[in-house]
């Protein structure tokens, strides 16, 4: 008769030898993060599904790539607090040894005019977009840096481009986060390590089908060709993911004219 200890021994092993490459997904309960997230472990990616608070969503996604046939783990983490973000990286290479791809997609909006907006909801906002993704792309960087090679791709926003008025604290993280894709492909492309922004455009998903309904309407008529779509951007991270060249590049997937 197996032993538990001698079960997760050989699960251990088993996960030392496998070459399949692992992604971090930030924000991957719901919305287009779930939908980032199946799309990779259907791409042959293990996946670590990361949420702060919908830990029954997070294990759901688990589920959904399981039954596809690939492998994923729910990771809970505050991307706020710089230690947790690190944990988040840890805890993925403690369980695969390793890390090919980070996609920074969490966020929220706390949306306000500049003159009304209170201190939260600003520090909020930057803190989980840009800030957050400060902290993981440092911690991911480091274990790619020792692999000599992996690839960053952040989930921007137009609104980082054109601002967007009663969500300055949004557009300016984008922005931020834009910037922050750019410098980090300079310096990190000695080690092998791409770091590219992806803007989706309006999805009616998540955030977006959090906003007013005539608001979601005016985004997605803007649109030369309408609103966007979920798949077709996560299937344009798992292509991008692939690339070898493309490095600190902002690749619009919206028909909105800049």
């Amino acid at each position: 008769m197996t032993r538990p200890h001698d079960r997760s021994k050989a699960a251990r092993s088993t996960r030392a030898t496998d070459r399949r490459p692992v992604a971090l997904v930030t924000g991957a309960s719901r919305g287009l993060g779930r939908i980032l997230a199946i799309r990779l472990g259907e791409a042959g990616y293990r996946v670590a599904v990361h949420y702060h608070t919908a830990g029954a969503a997070s294990t759901r996604v688990c589920r959904t790539i399981r039954r596809a046939g690939g492998d994923a783990l729910a990771l809970p983490a505050d991307l706020r607090d710089p230690r947790a973000a690190a944990q988040l990286v840890s805890r993925a290479m403690a369980t695969w040894r390793r890390l090919d791809l980070l996609v920074h997609n969490a966020g929220v909006t706390r949306d306000g005019l500049v003159l009304r907006m209170e201190d939260g909801a600003w520090h909020d906002v930057i803190a989980t977009h840009l800030t957050g993704g400060f902290y993981l792309m440092q911690s991911a960087a480091q274990v790619m840096k020792r692999q000599r090679g992996g690839h960053i791709v952040t989930i921007g926003s137009l609104a980082g481009l054109l601002g967007r008025a009663g969500q300055a604290n949004y557009a300016a993280a984008k922005a931020g986060l834009i910037a922050l894709t750019k410098a980090a492909a300079r310096e990190w492309a000695p080690h092998h390590i791409r770091v590219n922004c992806v803007l989706p455009g309006y999805l009616p998903l998540g955030m977006g089908r959090r906003l007013p309904p005539p608001q979601r309407r005016r985004l997605r008529d803007e649109g030369l060709l309408g609103g966007g779509s979920a798949q077709e951007t996560a299937d344009w991270v798992v292509m991008l993911a692939a690339s070898r060249r493309a490095s600190g590049q902002v690749f619009n997937l919206d028909s909105r004219l800049v």
